[in-house]
């Protein structure tokens, strides 16, 4: 009787656990390490304040508004207009700042902005970005002058671990170049060209950003509008991503 019940527990348990390494097999752990997936890269050539701007997209037969500042500042790449919602002028306020005292941000280098795109939601007209940038001055705070540290806090730097750090939330909206190019052809480029990109951090069943850039088809920004270029150096878009110094 005693052999019966081994026999019958064994089969019992190795049924047991061909199940459990089945279902371990179907439903492997998540893989817990984030992967970026780079899905726009772009030139930036020049930068720009606009008035009295609006913007719309063809959605079907009906024209819908596209939601972007009245006024503000924006990006002109070689494929997209980049137009901040957020964290513009504490960004173009970096620049003469940035001829001061050496900024970094991040420990891969790349020579320009890497911003996250977010998931598109019901039914959104165009691609949205937004991520915070944390800058870190490239020298401890015994490095620094005084006129330097007095620099940085009006500016909203502030000292954690014998550096000086500053985060800006940037966020805005990506608009197709193509249809809107003569509205930029008295653009002042600026001294060389930056480098953007954006990644995503999502499933690519899930997340669609090249359909929107591709299949949405802007109107001409409209007509009474003053775009003002200027040339900005924007070295802060070409000095912040190389490793900080230990």
């Amino acid at each position: 009787m005693h052999l019966i019940m081994k026999i019958i527990l064994s089969v019992i348990f190795i049924q047991l656990s061909g199940c459990t390494a089945i279902l371990w097999g179907e439903n492997r752990v998540a893989d817990t390490k984030i992967k970026e997936r780079t899905l726009i890269s772009d030139e930036v050539t020049a930068a720009f304040y606009y008035e009295n701007l609006s913007a719309s997209a063809i959605q079907g037969k009906t024209q819908v508004r596209v939601e972007i500042p009245r006024d503000g500042f924006a990006f002109k790449g070689e494929k997209n207009i980049y137009i901040l919602t957020k964290g513009a002028k504490e960004l173009f306020a970096l620049d003469k700042l940035s001829t001061q005292v050496a900024l970094v941000t991040g420990y891969v280098k790349f020579d320009g902005l890497r911003l996250k795109l977010d998931m598109p939601r019901g039914n959104d007209l165009v691609m949205h970005f937004s991520d915070a940038l944390v800058l870190q001055v490239n020298k401890s705070d015994s490095n620094l002058t005084a006129q330097d540290i007095d620099d940085l806090k009006k500016m909203g730097f502030w000292n954690e671990g014998g550096r000086y750090i500053k985060q800006i939330r940037l966020e805005g909206v990506i608009i197709p170049r193509d249809k809107n190019d003569s509205l930029f052809n008295n653009s002042e480029k600026l001294v060389k060209k930056h480098n953007v990109e954006f990644y995503s951090t999502e499933d690519s069943t899930h997340f669609h950003p090249l359909r929107l850039a591709t299949n949405i088809v802007l109107t001409p920004f409209t007509a009474v509008a003053d775009i003002v270029f200027f040339p900005i150096t924007l070295r802060v878009l070409g000095l912040i991503t190389h490793p900080p110094v230990h």
